[in-house]
């Protein structure tokens, strides 16, 4: 399925690692080592002229093959609002920037630790700097990435590495007839599909025509899947556990979607999304209030934070204990009395090395 070098022989089955994963947060146990191994995503089948909905995130990051030329880890030397550099980096030159096996930086200590920004696949990286994209107007410098932070690079699905092998399956002529693949990018929603006719054979976007083969699967993002056949599939990920904190950007207006990147079970209050700055509560106004939004397998959940508990819709009951399943994607909508600008927020890590 990824196109990337993988450790495919490194397999565990994540079955054991959600149940490591489950006992964390209730326990405080410690993950001494970054557990790698599989997990399956089940698409589930539609009804009968109907459509099924799964949501899920990329919870496994994507080891790093051993062919991979040059650091995979090191410290920053320069930085600039578009750029990162380490002057010992040694990665062979391109390697970063190809479309069709994409990667991020992470920036992994100092005061951005947890942000990170996608590898232009436009201007070829150097031996020692690699050139970044725009993250909702949150560049490296912005956010106070320093010389001297520590870094990793992150390898990434695109569609048409995540879903390969099921082309035949999800597939259709036109965008109302095949899967739906939904995702966010960082300002807006798009769908996508994949294009079974004869000579095509590619995934598109919508009504047009162009190839979208290598849209990229944002690491701490999510995927709203629609699927219209009337069989499940199991989608395998294979990648290591993520055992530090990521931070996404909340956008000022509209909607913002990242993901439920630990494999273990949350409760809604303990995600603190309600400390976001600039979180809009509920004060009566429920039209100007910020909702959370997740899909339970079943329905669309919306979530409104009172100042004290978190409330569904216009609901008295008290909903800090809802759980978010392991791996499921959320939604930030901003309501009506929402001001100022994007910000980078996280959520706490559920287990420490």
């Amino acid at each position: 399925m990824i196109s990337h070098p993988m450790l495919r022989t490194r397999l565990s089955a994540l079955t054991a690692l959600l149940a490591f994963g489950l006992s964390l947060e209730a326990s405080a146990q410690t993950v001494t080592t970054a557990p790698v191994g599989a997990m399956t995503v089940t698409l589930l089948r539609a009804p009968v002229s109907g459509t099924k909905i799964t949501t899920f995130s990329p919870i496994l990051r994507i080891p790093i093959g051993d062919s991979f030329s040059g650091k995979a880890a090191g410290v920053i030397t320069t930085v600039s609002t578009t750029s990162i550099s380490d002057s010992t980096a040694n990665w062979s030159v391109g390697s970063l920037s190809q479309a069709a096996t994409p990667y991020y930086i992470k920036v992994t200590s100092g005061a951005a630790s947890g942000a990170m920004w996608q590898v232009s696949t436009s201007a070829a990286n150097t031996a020692s700097s690699a050139t970044i994209l725009s993250l909702s107007g949150k560049d490296p410098v912005a956010v106070g990435v320093s010389a001297g932070d520590s870094y990793e690079i992150i390898p990434v699905d695109t569609l048409s590495t995540l879903f390969a092998g099921f082309e035949n399956q999800i597939g259709g002529p036109n965008v109302d007839s095949a899967d739906n693949v939904k995702i966010h990018d960082g300002s807006a929603w798009r769908i996508f599909y994949y294009n079974s006719t004869q000579g095509v054979q590619q995934w598109r976007e919508g009504s047009s025509s162009f190839n979208r083969n290598n849209i990229v699967i944002r690491p701490n993002s999510g995927v709203v899947y629609t699927r219209r056949g009337q069989t499940d599939l199991a989608l395998m990920i294979l990648g290591k556990v993520v055992v530090d904190a990521d931070k996404f950007v909340v956008s000022a207006t509209g909607a913002s979607f990242f993901g439920g990147i630990y494999p273990v079970d949350r409760q809604l209050s303990t995600l603190n999304l309600n400390s976001i700055p600039g979180f809009v509560i509920n004060n009566g106004n429920l039209d100007a209030a910020d909702k959370v939004k997740f899909h339970d397998g079943s329905s669309w959940r919306l979530l409104n934070f009172n100042g004290t508990q978190w409330r569904e819709g216009s609901s008295g009951f008290n909903r800090n204990t809802l759980v978010i399943p392991a791996g499921t994607p959320i939604v930030i909508e901003r309501g009506s009395g929402a001001t100022g600008s994007a910000v980078l927020a996280s959520m706490p890590v559920p287990y420490s090395l």
